[in-house]
């Protein structure tokens, strides 16, 4: 293969070369990044030439193909050596791969967290009531958003976690029914399931050698029996562990799963890999050095803070430092500056971006991602947050556990509480995000309550709202109880003649 040569293997079956200029994109990514990518093709292939399964499927969607861009790039980006951890699990769902091509990929994680961008097509042919919208699709998948948000919490910085853990699916395909509805791979047929399994068993037990795994932690008691079976079958020492699956059709899922999936990868030595304990070689993880002798990070990504002005140190990382007392904060190979503009000092603490003090009070960040500004001296802070937030009078907002802002236009402090998109608050009191994802707004100030879900319900008049067995929030304009059956995209019912989301269905269909 020669990188100026368009090789088969980087294209779909069918689809059309490159032009000879371009480089190959398989191979852009390091030597594992391919050898996965080969495999995954090569297995894509063969699948195309087994005869479609019977009833109850009804329609077949690859994600593989239609959403080889973002997948492509995911493997890329962190599949760059090998792993000895392998996260496994049984198949795309409707709302996470079979929308963004990564496994368990729900949109907000992958798009968000993970970083992964690239055009998702569409398949041949797609069920009205599972629409592929790729990264934008509004509705969030369960199994993926515990899956990731569990891995989150162990990892706020996911290059720690793909340091020697990697994801990946048993069978790359997703099985619908006539009407919609998901198709678990025990409910296909006999003959056909076996075909299917068998080709995908052999695809992981080459991926599991290309990678050196170590250990498969399955997801679901399908993936734990089929990959012990075939690695055993090909004479593999490798230790396969099971832990519950994440579905909200697994009761186990609904008591506690992040807490039951903790104790478990405690139990089998993954979060002491995680934390850089007992394996964990390379020092992926930073050091602190209070007295300001200078931190140090090794292969590490993050910056790091001198606190008495001796100027810290970064070994191979990204980001600048800061000098607290304003001795001149000095960047060595990194990538950002900061702002002091009465010599006092900007601070970033583990952010990537700089932040502006413009009266001289030292604006703080921690562990953010984006600026801050202080306009009036009073300090806001960012707890876990990914972009700014705006306190107009300087009161200080706060956000806990977030990734976008929030605003505060009278000042009294909006919250967002373990949350991933902003509210808003337009009479200060306050709106409330509980576990959620997205946004709700409070207009007079009741509160929205979440019963059992997982993302949060708004409730504008504080009649309370509950969701019952669904996924993501619903709105009540007027206090008339929106309703939502088995889906998990908002509904909003401006006139309280009760928005309805039959079976579902997404929102408004955006440009993919």
């Amino acid at each position: 293969h020669h990188p100026r040569v368009p090789c088969p293997l980087c294209h779909l079956p069918g689809a059309p070369l490159s032009a000879p200029e371009l480089p190959c994109p398989l191979y852009d990514g390091g030597a594992v990044a391919a050898r996965f990518l080969a495999l995954e093709l090569a297995l894509s292939q063969r699948l195309r030439a087994l005869p479609p399964p019977g009833p109850p499927v009804a329609l077949l969607y690859a994600p593989l193909e239609y959403a080889w861009d973002p997948h492509r790039r995911f493997v890329r980006r962190y599949l760059r050596s090998p792993k000895r951890v392998l996260f496994l699990g049984m198949n795309p769902g409707p709302f996470g791969m079979g929308q963004t091509g990564v496994p368990f990929g729900e949109a907000w994680h992958v798009r968000e967290w993970l970083r992964v961008r690239g055009a998702v097509l569409k398949p041949p042919r797609e069920h009205p009531k599972r629409p592929v919208l790729g990264l934008r699709c509004p509705r969030a998948e369960v199994s993926g958003a515990r899956f990731w948000g569990l891995i989150r919490s162990l990892c706020p910085d996911p290059r720690r976690f793909f340091r020697h853990c990697f994801v990946h699916n048993l069978c790359p395909l997703l099985f619908l029914t006539e009407s919609g509805r998901n198709v678990a791979l025990p409910e296909l047929r006999g003959p056909e399931r076996e075909r299917l399994l068998r080709a995908c068993g052999d695809a992981l037990v080459a991926a599991v050698v290309a990678l050196s795994v170590r250990l498969v932690v399955a997801l679901g008691r399908v993936a734990e029996v089929r990959a012990r079976r075939e690695l055993r079958g090909a004479g593999l020492d490798v230790e396969v562990r099971g832990i519950p699956h994440p579905s909200p059709r697994n009761p186990r899922a609904n008591r506690g799963w992040e807490g039951e999936a903790r104790a478990r990868l405690e139990e089998l030595g993954v979060l002491r890999l995680l934390r850089g304990r007992g394996g964990g070689a390379g020092g992926e993880l930073d050091q602190s050095d209070q007295l300001g002798t200078g931190r140090k990070v090794m292969d590490g990504g993050l910056d790091q803070s001198d606190q008495l002005g001796t100027g810290g140190k970064v070994m191979g990382g990204a980001l600048g430092q800061s000098d607290q007392l304003g001795t001149g904060g000095k960047v060595m190979d990194g990538t950002l500056d900061r702002s002091d503009q009465l010599g006092t000092g900007g601070k970033v603490m583990d952010g990537v971006l700089h932040q502006s003090d413009q009266l001289g009070t030292g604006g703080r960040e921690t562990g953010g991602s984006f600026s801050q500004s202080d306009q009036l001296g009073t300090g806001r802070r960012e707890f876990g947050g990914s972009q700014p937030q705006s306190d107009q009078l300087g009161t200080g907002d706060r956000e806990f556990g977030g990734a976008l802002d929030q605003s505060d236009q009278l000042g009294t402090g909006g919250k967002v509480m373990g949350g991933a998109l902003g509210q808003s608050d337009q009479l200060g009191t306050g709106g409330r995000v509980m576990d959620g994802v997205l946004h709700q707004s409070d207009q007079l100030g009741t509160g929205g309550r979440e019963t059992g879900g997982v993302l949060d319900q708004s409730d504008q008049l504080g009649t309370g709202e509950m969701e019952t067995g669904g996924g993501l929030d619903q709105s009540h304009q007027w206090g008339n109880r929106g309703k939502k059956g088995e889906g998990s995209l908002p509904q909003l019912d401006q006139l309280g003649t009760g928005g309805k989301a039959m079976d579902g269905g997404p929102g408004p269909v955006r440009p993919v």
